[in-house]
This record gives C-alpha cells, structure tokens and sequence, in this order.
C-alpha cells in the first residue's frame, strides 16, 4: 500500500503497489484503473475538495472523482507526485517533467489553471524531492522542495525561504501546521519552526 485518504463519507480510498485506486466503505470494496478513467494506472497522491470531489494526480496528469465518474485534466503530460485542496475550493499540485529535471506548481480554481515554474521563481528541481504541499489560516501555501521553502500566498506571490531567513537547510522534506498556526519544517540538517515572523 503507498498510501491512503479518508473521505468526509466515511469510506477511505487506497493506493495499492500494483496500480489503480481502491475505495473501500461500508459496502465493500470498489476498485477504480484507467478503464474508469484514471489518467495513469500509477496514483501518486489523492486529495478531496470543499465540493467533496476527489483528486488524483498520478504518473501522468490528473483525475476527478465527482461521486459516480472519474474524468481526466491534461497537466501537460507531467507527474503529479502532491496534490492538495484548500479552503477556498482551489485545488493545488506539484508537477515534474519525466526527466526530473524540471518542474514547479500549478492551481485549478474552477476551470482555469495557473503553472509556476522557474521562470516565476519556483525551483523546478525535481530530482530527489519529496514533495508536500501545506495549506494554512492565512489561505497562502506551502511547498517542500530542494530550493527552500515555498509560499505562494492568496494572491499568488511566491516567496523563497532558505538558509538566509534562518532555515537548517534549503532542503525540504516535510511540513506540519499546528493548533496555534505555527508552521513546522522539517529539513535535511534539523527541525524548524516559523511563527508568521521569524525561524526558529
């Protein structure tokens, strides 16, 4: 099993190792390939929206699970390794070209999608990242990556945090958010936390 999700209807999707999603609640187990719909038959990451629609980005492009049908969104052919549904219905991801060698982040709200990459100062390093994408009170978000720490606030301003703001290191594993809104950042080199002003 490489991962699992819980939906707000009680029934809890899986990801097993040899492909596809599984849906598992009261009335047994439902399994779901590209035959239903799945752009990939390898799921990366699953994540349930405000409307109650479930996401799936997977080793090429993305899915949409409406409650009876699963329909597919192009994402330039790209992995979809996190994905990620916020309070204001949008949904966010993390994309990476097969080669790894570039990537960044995109944005469905509604029907339209913005890309970040590069060239809007997202590092597209792909190679070696575990990717985590972290929502929080103040409607910014949040990204590891190999670059440093990445918020995209609510009106898409991206801002870099790294060792120069006070981090252990540029490389990001892994994020938490805590009852009082402070951030926890988990680094190569240590443990960080930020409390909307300053590392510690």
């Amino acid at each position: 099993i490489l991962g699992l999700q819980t939906s707000r209807d009680g029934s809890v999707w899986v990801m097993p190792a040899a492909g596809g999603v599984l849906r598992v609640h009261d009335d047994g187990v439902e399994t779901w390939t590209t035959e239903d719909g799945l752009s990939h038959t390898r799921v990366l990451s699953i994540t349930e929206a405000r409307d109650g629609h479930t996401w799936f980005g997977a080793l090429q492009g993305l899915s949409q699970f409406d409650g009876e049908h699963i329909s597919t969104f192009g994402i330039d052919d790209s992995f979809v390794p996190a994905i990620k549904a916020d309070t204001l219905g949008r949904l966010w991801g993390r994309w990476t070209k097969p080669t790894w060698k570039i990537g960044g982040a995109f944005v469905i709200d509604g029907s339209e999608i913005e890309y970040y990459d590069g060239d809007d100062g997202f590092p597209d390093r792909g190679y070696g990242e575990r990717w985590q994408i972290l929502t929080d009170t103040q409607d910014a978000t949040w990204f590891t990556s190999t670059g440093g720490l990445v918020r995209i606030d609510h009106q898409g301003v991206i801002r870099i945090f790294t060792q120069a703001d006070g981090l252990p290191s540029d490389i990001i594993r892994t994020l938490a958010r805590d009852e009082d809104d402070v951030l926890w950042i988990g680094t190569r080199d240590g443990l960080s936390r930020y409390d909307g002003r300053v590392f510690r």
